[in-house]
């Protein structure tokens, strides 16, 4: 089957492609396809499409989705809510007779291949008319004011994030799946939530049930921002963090219920700086070593120090015993192989390290020592090629990474080893040709990407061998 894919451009809202009723007549003439009764026709369909955009464009979100007090957990309550809006909405447009004029196009061309390509090439076919208008509601939806959101629907909780933004990604998902971009500022939406209903401005104090002072800090934009301070039920400082905008980012201290410093250590845009962690002891003393037990006395682990600082070997032991961790460190940072979680068929994982940062192979490995994946890093980013292996030692599937993003050429393969699917990538995205295989080996489908969009035609083969060629879908 030979297949025409319409793709939607995720990165822009899609507007209506209107034609200026002015000079449609006379292009309509000098195409001389139509009869001018089917020219009258088309002036009309022309009219009233115009009519019911600029119906949908004028509406108030407000008026198109009504409140709704039960809770949206799923894609299908998603759907439900926004099709059963719109299409109450849109009753207010009265545009069944651009139903009507598309049956008798089709009747007039006598075939609705030939009805549906006409139509097409001024974009005032069924399917665009459609698209369009579910482009312009989404638009609306998106343009809720957040009061009335958090005021009209049941928004819930959710453990990861605020539920305003929870709300908005159920949607974000569902228009996605229809190839609609949502057009949502999320770091907006968070934002807003976080000022104006958690109150989440200026500095706070949090205090214990005793009235002991538990946390103080202060907040900008709904986000840590400064140093935030931590205490024990005693009253005694735990911890003192810097923040940058809501992520760690700066000075970062740990200190003993003797208020002497444990450990000090820096952040830098929500991540630990190799190298900057010091140890201390209660004394005030720089670590030279550190040995802890588990409660059973067994050791649990042994770490050297230099000024402070990791410096030689670090182990880790289970209670039994046994060795389960081991890796360098040197001036306090990760330097050379890292080993995790070793078993009597070796390791689960082994991770080279350059100057505290991941940098070479990694290799990670099944319980049974199998390898279940390569790869290797620059500069703790993915670069390079990678390599993934099903408990069997089957090779699943390969490629290449670039700056964390897939570039090159990937292949995946079926359980009995054979190609399932090739194809390339260029800055993580899709682009170029695509193979997609049954697993005896014969080509299933065909086709091409370009920048993360099917691009161009696709063909569609059977299982023998021979192309479907079905009849013309559009898309």
């Amino acid at each position: 089957m030979i297949y025409k894919k319409k793709e939607i451009d995720r990165g822009m809202t899609k507007k209506p492609k209107i034609v200026k009723e002015d000079d449609l007549k006379t292009k309509l003439i000098e195409q001389g396809e139509l009869s001018h009764k089917a020219i009258e026709k088309f002036l009309i369909l022309d009219k009233e499409i115009t009519r019911c955009y600029a119906f949908a464009d004028a509406a108030s979100p407000i008026d198109i989705f009504k409140p709704h007090k039960t809770k949206i957990k799923h894609q299908a309550d998603t759907a439900e809510y926004f099709t059963n809006s719109v299409d109450k909405y849109r009753e207010g447009a009265k545009d069944d007779v651009i139903y009507k004029l598309w049956d008798w196009f089709e009747k007039y061309f006598k075939d609705y291949s030939k009805s549906y390509n006409y139509l097409s090439s001024w974009e005032y076919d069924q399917g665009m008319y459609e698209l369009n208008l579910e482009y312009i509601y989404a638009q609306k939806f998106s343009e809720l004011p957040y009061k009335y959101v958090c005021k009209s629907f049941y928004l819930g909780t959710h453990k990861f994030v605020d539920p305003l933004t929870n709300f908005y990604s159920q949607f974000d998902n569902y228009f996605y799946a229809r190839g609609i971009n949502f057009s949502i500022d999320w770091k907006e939406v968070s934002t807003w939530y976080k000022t104006n209903i958690l109150k989440l401005v200026g500095p706070f104090e949090t205090y214990y049930a005793n009235g002991q002072l538990k946390s103080k800090g202060n907040y900008k934009d709904g986000e840590y921002h400064g140093p935030i301070e931590v205490y024990i039920s005693t009253g005694q400082l735990y911890t003192r963090i810097n923040y940058k905008n809501g992520v760690e980012h700066g000075n970062w201290e740990r200190f003993y219920a003797n208020g002497q410093l444990a450990v000090k250590s820096r952040s830098r845009d929500g991540k630990r700086v190799p190298g900057s962690f010091t140890y201390f002891h209660e004394n005030g003393q720089l670590f030279n070593e550190c040995i802890e037990n588990h409660e059973n006395g067994q050791l649990y682990s042994k770490v050297n120090y230099k000024n402070g600082k990791r410096h030689g070997l670090l182990e880790h032991f289970d209670q039994e015993g046994k060795l389960v961790n081991k890796g360098n460190f040197k001036n306090g940072k990760e330097e050379g192989l890292h080993f995790s979680n070793l078993t009597a068929h070796g390791y689960s994982s082994k991770t080279n390290y350059k100057k505290g940062e991941k940098h070479g192979s990694f290799e990670e490995f099944y319980e049974n020592g199998q390898l279940k994946n390569k790869r290797n890093y620059k500069n703790e980013k993915l670069d390079g090629p990678y390599e993934y292996y099903d408990e069997n030692g089957q090779l699943r599937s390969k490629g290449n990474y670039k700056n964390e993003k897939l570039d090159g050429p990937s292949e995946y393969y079926h359980e009995n080893g054979k190609l399932r699917t090739k194809m390339n990538h260029k800055d993580g995205k899709s682009d170029g040709p695509f193979e997609d295989y049954y697993a005896n080996g014969q080509l299933k489908c065909k086709g091409n990407y370009k920048d993360g969009i099917w691009d161009g035609l696709s063909e569609d083969y059977h299982e023998n061998g021979k192309l479907n060629v079905d009849e013309y879908i559009p898309f």
